[in-house]
């Protein structure tokens, strides 16, 4: 079905965001621990290199999750509940795509944030006054994540 114009696209794809945040576990723990880093990069002093690779690093994890449950979804379509080699294979190289980017993540956290946390005093005040402005857009991240999350929860929208 091709979409009538742009705001039509956008609207679409935004609805399957919204659904697939509403039907999927993993990408709803995704999204946690996207918010989570997001929020304690505030804390730190990110250049903007860090930031990048951080904030490239969430939509890999969630990307490659949203193509995972479009191949499942597709497959299930396709093939119902028969067995199919061909189909379990096709499903768990997708869901290894998704771990693998998982565990870069979790490599990506560990490089950016360990020594920072290790090294540093904790006084949020005294942190917040030097933030940089990435602070405001890190700030719209974490609010438009937030922002599909609860309205996966609360929105009666048909796609």
């Amino acid at each position: 079905m091709k979409n009538k114009d742009f705001f039509t696209g956008v609207n679409r794809a935004v609805l399957g965001l919204i659904k697939a945040i509403k039907t999927e576990r993993n990408l709803k723990l995704e999204l946690a621990a996207a918010v989570i880093a997001l929020t304690v990069s505030l804390f730190f002093k990110l250049n903007t290199v860090e930031l990048v690779i951080l904030i490239f690093t969430i939509t890999l994890v969630i990307t490659t999750e949203l193509i995972n449950t479009a191949i499942e979804c597709t497959l299930d379509a396709m093939f119902g509940n028969k067995r199919n080699a061909l189909v379990k294979k096709a499903k768990d190289v997708a869901a290894g795509a998704t771990l693998l980017t998982s565990l870069n993540a979790l490599f990506v956290g560990y490089v950016l944030f360990y020594t920072k946390i290790a090294h540093s005093n904790l006084n949020v005040f005294a942190k917040l006054k030097q933030t940089p402005v990435y602070v405001t857009l890190i700030g719209i991240v974490i609010t438009v994540v937030m922002t599909l999350i609860i309205k996966s929860f609360t929105s009666h929208n048909k796609a």
